[in-house]
């Protein structure tokens, strides 16, 4: 057993985007595949691809059942950060150079589907009228997160699919029982193990379609606020976080 595997023995946490989220011990290899993705957008600013996860808000449980039950799917958002839905380019105002946030023109994120024996990505795409419509970010923009409402479009490329015989992979998603804290089970301490996954700059495993994996570790209390967190990573390299966080 490697030792990346053992640390997900008692504990999986993985993060995306800026996001931490607590995983259910083994199914990190799935949860990586089915709840994430690869988010490609065309702006003013230019041309990016970057990475994104699904979310879930679920029906409430019924409180008669006792573990595992099926429970509504409500909506699904896709999470990913500001800066890719809202690309920044320097622009030049009467002289002085201001920071200026450009809206995609079109924005892609994807699904997988199976054709013969080999994953392809099935993209889905929001024009920039969408893209607007459905996007919500947090009011301070130094808050590097947004969620867009895919749930819709989703269901509707799968249903799709079915019918021409495309077979889309199982999709997944992160839900609020599977964040630390509150009445929840989990819980995250500093030392724990993490694995960071994404896409960056468009570079992934290929054939899978597997995200990028970095393992690290929780270097400072977890929920607390902080102006300076330091990140460990298993390369050994540090790095110094300096944004206010609560």
């Amino acid at each position: 057993m490697s030792a990346a595997r053992k640390a997900f023995s008692c504990r999986s946490v993985f993060t995306l985007p800026l996001l931490v989220v607590t995983g259910f011990c083994g199914v990190v290899d799935n949860q990586l595949n089915e709840v994430t993705t690869i988010v490609q957008v065309e702006s003013p600013a230019g041309s990016s691809q970057a990475s994104g996860f699904f979310y879930h808000r679920l029906g409430p449980a019924d409180p008669k059942i006792d573990g595992p039950q099926w429970r509504a799917l409500e909506k699904t958002w896709l999470v990913t950060n500001r800066h890719v839905v809202l690309s920044r380019a320097r622009v030049n105002l009467n002289g002085q150079i201001f920071a200026q946030e450009f809206p995609p023109t079109i924005l892609k994120f994807s699904i997988r589907r199976k054709v013969g024996e080999k994953l392809e990505w099935d993209p889905v795409a929001l024009n920039q009228a969408e893209v607007m419509r459905r996007t919500k970010c947090h009011p301070d923009p130094e808050v590097d997160v947004c969620v867009i409402e895919v749930g819709d479009v989703l269901s509707e490329r799968i249903t799709s699919g079915l019918k021409t015989g495309i077979q889309h992979l199982a999709l997944g998603g992160i839900s609020k029982e599977m964040f630390p804290g509150g009445n929840n089970k989990l819980s995250v301490e500093a030392g724990d193990a993490v694995i960071v996954a994404g896409y960056p700059k468009g570079f992934y495993d290929s054939f899978n379609l597997f995200p990028v994996l970095k393992a690290g570790a929780i270097g400072s209390r977890w929920g607390r606020s902080l102006r300076e967190s330091l990140v460990s990573s298993s390369t050994g390299r540090c790095s110094l976080a300096r944004r206010e966080a609560s």
